[in-house]
């Protein structure tokens, strides 16, 4: 009888020991699943953009003492990148490298730049929009701003980021550091057409609107618009679309 009871608690003394091994176990496993999930989130920020959608941005600007910005916005900027299927990616902290022509974004504390394999489109940058244009004879597409949309006559703006070397110094005079300098173009873009160049004046712009012509110049005269200001070219150009 002695040897049954000591048999019985021997059982449940094994019994218990399972019980709470196996509550120790599902709890260890409840952790490495949560260690794991905070490891993904973190991976995926809530901008929708990982650590796979771009490769660690190395600047030039940090390797080297160079005046200026290769940068198209003053700060980094709330945004969105659209690819070729139209999916918009709303991001926290975004920025367009001119000179490298790379679209930047901030993940973690680290700048990426984002992979061309993703195929962006657009991208908004603060109040701005951003487009890919072809341009004849050249190999690469480049990102437009565009100042306007209109189905006649759309316009459109170009950065084009140069590095100017700089002089070392000669004793009597101080040398001067290298420089990015950056420039900016204007193209208008007809219905079906391509992208043109343009130098804003008064000829060239009224050549663009020659069927309504007399109706814009008295337009630009009423209000006092000058066709070299870029505000005021893209309220003329809103306007002939109005006509």
């Amino acid at each position: 009888m002695n040897e049954v009871k000591k048999k019985c608690l021997g059982w449940r003394k094994i019994l218990t020991f399972a019980k709470y091994g196996l509550f120790y176990f599902l709890m260890f496993c409840s952790f490495l699943v949560n260690a794991q999930s905070s490891t993904s989130s973190e991976k995926e920020s809530t901008q929708g953009l990982t650590y796979y959608s771009g490769s660690i941005y190395h600047a030039k600007k940090a390797n080297a003492d160079i005046d200026g910005t290769v940068y198209v916005s003053e700060g980094w900027k709330k945004g969105s990148v659209i690819n070729a299927l139209g999916n918009e990616t709303p991001v926290d902290q975004l920025q367009y490298d001119v000179y490298n022509q790379k679209i930047l974004f901030v993940l973690g504390g680290q700048i990426y730049s984002l992979n061309e394999d993703l195929n962006i489109k657009e991208f908004r940058l603060g109040h701005k929009v951003f487009e890919k244009r072809f341009i004849s004879g050249e190999n690469k597409p480049d990102f437009f701003e565009v100042l306007s949309d209109n189905s006649k006559i759309g316009l459109l703006k170009r950065y084009k980021c140069t590095l100017v070397k700089g002089k070392a110094s000669t004793g009597a005079l101080p040398g001067r550091n290298d420089m990015f300098v950056m420039d900016t173009e204007l193209y208008v873009e007809k219905e079906g057409g391509a992208l043109e160049k343009i130098k804003p004046n008064k000829g060239n712009v009224l050549d663009l609107m020659d069927d309504k012509s007399d109706k814009i110049v008295e337009f630009a005269k009423s209000n006092k618009l000058n066709y070299r200001k870029e505000q005021d070219l893209t309220r003329i150009l809103n306007f002939y679309d109005s006509l």
